[in-house]
């Protein structure tokens, strides 16, 4: 039981692949079925497609078994603000919808507050959404070191899927502020690795569009949304 459970996720995610190709084969086996010329010869051809499709899929899933099980990516952006304000605004989840770049990937996704902790420590925010890839969730504040550093972990169905650290560092008239996430690619065993080596530019890239819209957020704000 304890390996079916396991297999599960690879079963699946080889299933979403196929997909589309058994509908193929099936549809082009309907399509030549009344033709007596070819009918003989078509199911040993695509038997044989259908065969060398799984062959190169079994390769596709070993390649992935080699693969990392996760992906570290970090980005950085300076803020002309003090420590404080930059700290508040993320160590508050209300204060995410205004600058968070995976709330764009669905207008209608839906979030709540979990738990009587606001902000800070263990704070807590769950979410709903239609997207395949952000589907249910909930993300924790694990730690916070108030203007200093803040660690997050965001979880699926009790499934870790990543974890956040941000550094707060001052400068001398405002701070560096890094964002590093590390993701965990074994909810979509297959396609999750092979989508973890483009990690860096895909998700780097929704760290950065978040950083800015963190920027512009505070820089014209200040103290004015406290």
């Amino acid at each position: 039981r304890q390996a079916t459970s396991i297999l599960n996720p690879y079963c699946d995610d080889l299933f979403r692949i196929f997909e589309p190709l058994l509908a193929i084969y099936t549809a082009t086996h309907k399509m030549n079925s009344g033709n007596r010329h070819t009918s003989s010869r078509w199911p040993w051809l695509l038997l044989w497609m259908l065969g060398a499709l799984l062959a190169l899929g079994g390769v596709f899933a070993l390649g992935a078994l080699a693969l990392p099980k996760q992906a570290s990516v970090q980005r950085s952006i300076y803020i002309d603000a003090p420590a404080e304000h930059v700290y508040h605004n993320v160590s508050d989840f209300h204060y995410w919808m205004f600058w968070s770049p995976w709330l764009e990937w669905d207008p209608e996704i839906f979030t709540w507050p979990d738990g009587k902790i606001k902000r800070g420590e263990g704070a807590r925010w769950c979410w709903k959404s239609q997207d395949d890839w952000l589907e249910n969730g909930c993300i924790e504040i694990q730690s916070a070191h108030p203007y200093r550093s803040i660690h997050t972990i965001a979880q699926k169905d009790t499934q870790v899927v990543y974890r956040g650290d941000w550094r707060i560092q001052t400068q001398q008239q405002g701070v560096e502020v890094t964002w590093s996430v590390e993701v965990y690619l074994d909810q979509k065993p297959v396609t999750g690795r092979y989508m973890g080596l483009m990690a860096d530019k895909y998700i780097g890239r929704e760290l950065e569009k978040g950083l800015r819209k963190l920027k512009r957020r505070v820089e014209k704000k200040g103290t004015q949304f406290w």
